[in-house]
């Protein structure tokens, strides 16, 4: 990976896809059937597990993550999710199939920051967020207080790391569950520690 990258773990990318085309897969979402929530900390959400536009992006996009990352990546998976009138999202870390996350902000009727580190970054609609899912604990300020937020995820492992073989949610499709973060593995072939 990119020094760079990896001294950051985190790289705002503004107008990650257009306004235009964030307001786009907005109306897709509004018409597309949603599954309720099962996350006690959002009970208020919907979510879509790999939608057609995400797919798109995922792939219009890769040669993009791939030259700021410094690594060449494959695609694991992308989701949608609406978040409503209180719900929250603490902070956490991404699952092994999230090594290199994105978060893209589609639309909202008010702002809700998003926070990694000590940092709160404030989201246009088609502006991402890309960061190293397993490694950068991220979350949202406070509960949100507007009527629904759009959120869209991409997440994407290295094609030689630890934790390649979740490709296409391959672990999760084949086995019904999720591989475990291999942190001490990921810290050697990324830091050398």
């Amino acid at each position: 990976m990119k020094q760079e990258f990896l001294d950051k773990k985190v790289a705002l990318i503004k107008n990650f896809i257009s306004p235009e085309h964030a307001a786009e897969c907005v109306h897709e979402l509004r018409h597309t059937r949603m599954s309720p929530s099962d996350w006690d900390v959002a009970p208020n959400a919907s979510s879509i597990y790999n939608p057609t536009f995400g797919l798109e992006i995922m792939c219009d996009k890769n040669s993009l993550i791939n030259e700021i990352v410094g690594e060449y990546l494959v695609p694991t998976y992308c989701f949608s999710r609406i978040y409503r009138t209180g719900d929250t999202l603490p902070k956490h870390e991404d699952r092994a199939a999230c090594e290199v996350s994105l978060t893209i902000h589609l639309d909202g009727d008010e702002e809700w920051l998003f926070g990694c580190f000590d940092k709160q970054l404030s989201l246009n609609p088609g502006d991402a967020v890309l960061y190293l899912g397993h490694l950068v604990p991220h979350y949202r300020v406070g509960p949100y207080r507007g009527k629904e937020y759009f959120q869209f995820f991409m997440h994407y492992v290295r094609t030689r790391g630890c934790h390649k073989k979740v490709y296409f949610d391959k672990e999760k499709r084949l086995w019904g569950s999720d591989m475990a973060v291999n942190e001490k593995k990921l810290m050697e072939e990324l830091y050398g520690i």
